[in-house]
């Protein structure tokens, strides 16, 4: 399970013990925290196809790993954080939602009832096709050719 926080809402290392602390026998846990709290020397990439299951409560990283359409469970965030974002996360189609981070856990653990993050990246990455830096040399190519 990667664990994937966004890096402003208070999320720091006595977290981490705490969860390592509570996670069930049958979980592996990786954490990934954001660079501006802990520079990774591991690649994104690598822990997103390590993961089996992503648990985040804002971190960008859930589109990403949408890819994957493996499961995402989003922990609630505060309602007053409601303002900063174009669709609260916990509101995200395909995504499956806890309450705190060990309730995510248990999610993770028993796996039942997980839906996995098809319906995710179906409406919000549809367009992730590996073909977008092509079609910006395109974009750019015929806006030079126009000149």
């Amino acid at each position: 399970v990667l664990v994937a926080p966004k890096w402003d809402f208070g999320f720091d290392k006595k977290n981490i013990k705490n969860l390592l602390k509570q996670a069930p026998d049958n979980l592996k846990l990786r954490f990934r925290l954001h660079p501006n709290v802990e520079r990774m020397t591991r690649s994104m990439n690598d822990d997103i196809i390590w993961a089996d299951i992503l648990i985040t409560d804002a971190s960008s990283i859930m589109l990403d790993y949408s890819l994957t359409e493996k499961p995402i469970i989003v922990v609630k965030i505060d309602e007053k954080f409601k303002k900063r974002f174009w669709i609260f996360p916990s509101e995200l189609p395909g995504v499956n939602v806890a309450n705190t981070y060990e309730e995510a856990l248990e999610m993770a653990s028993k796996g039942i009832s997980i839906k996995h993050s098809k319906e995710l990246k179906d409406k919000h990455m549809n367009n992730c096709d590996g073909f977008c830096t092509q079609r910006i040399s395109n974009f750019i190519s015929e806006r030079i050719d126009q000149k």
